[in-house]
């Protein structure tokens, strides 16, 4: 009795596992494909038509109302790992959040059946700044009024392979004094006449650019707030050179 009242208790289990397994309401899917990858974990990585100084790594997320009845979907993020020189925000009902927002404010109503396709993730880093690593994040979709139907995805933000073309460096270049506080001097040995400096602060922003001449160059700085700043000079022949600048 005692067996046949266990085993008959393990099938009921077995059959609820199943249902929560194949019958789930909320499905999430790869955009542009019908793959469901509820609970798996998707990695991206930099595409190579990124250009200088960001580099932005993005995931597009469908999601889709298996039930019957309507929901009113919400989207979480939660942060597993994050480099301290990437910035990670995601996108949902149409508003974009900065990376210090974990729940998306918006919401998106669906009907039964009916699938939302406005879910981004976006990682973002300046690349001359940036120690390549494999970060990894979770996306969560709840029904607001059903917090206990739901769905996760994780996703690896791999910035470990490179997001360009590997440029070529510019030889006998100077900068100085570094720290810098009034003038930077430059110093730059080409025969290229159409070489520029610019200047990102960490966040990625340009905050100075101008032409450079052979030979020795000086640049007023008065107007930049004292930080870590990210120097690059680029000639012609599409060579760089990249420097870490500390103004003070």
């Amino acid at each position: 009795m005692y067996r046949k009242s266990y085993g008959l208790l393990m099938f009921c289990i077995c059959l609820l596992m199943l249902n929560g397994t194949y019958a789930q309401g909320i499905l999430i899917k790869k955009r542009n494909t019908s793959v469901v990858v509820n609970g798996d974990t998707i990695t991206v990585t930099p595409q190579l038509t990124q250009k200088p100084p960001n580099t932005e790594i993005d995931i597009y997320l469908h999601v889709q109302n298996n039930n019957s009845h309507a929901i009113v979907l919400k989207a979480k993020k939660t942060e597993f790992t994050m480099s301290s020189t990437a910035q990670h925000g995601i996108c949902f009902a149409g508003m974009c959040h900065t990376p210090t927002i974990y729940v998306a404010t918006g919401a998106a109503n669906l009907a039964g059946g009916q699938t939302d396709s406005g879910f981004s993730g976006h990682y973002v880093y300046l690349e001359s700044a940036h120690t390549p690593v494999k970060d990894l994040v979770a996306y969560t979709f709840y029904d607001q009024n059903n917090p206990a139907d739901s769905a996760i995805v994780y996703v690896v933000y791999n910035s470990m392979n490179p997001a360009s073309v590997a440029t070529q460096t510019m030889a006998g270049v100077r900068l100085y004094p570094n720290p810098a506080s009034k003038e930077l001097n430059v110093y730059i040995n080409t025969s290229s006449n159409k070489t520029s400096i610019e200047i990102c602060n960490m966040a990625g922003s340009k905050v100075l650019a101008t032409p450079l001449h052979t030979g020795y160059n000086q640049i007023a700085i008065r107007s930049l707030q004292p930080g870590i700043y990210m120097a690059r000079i680029t000639d012609a022949n599409g060579r760089q050179h990249t420097q870490r600048l500390c103004i003070e």
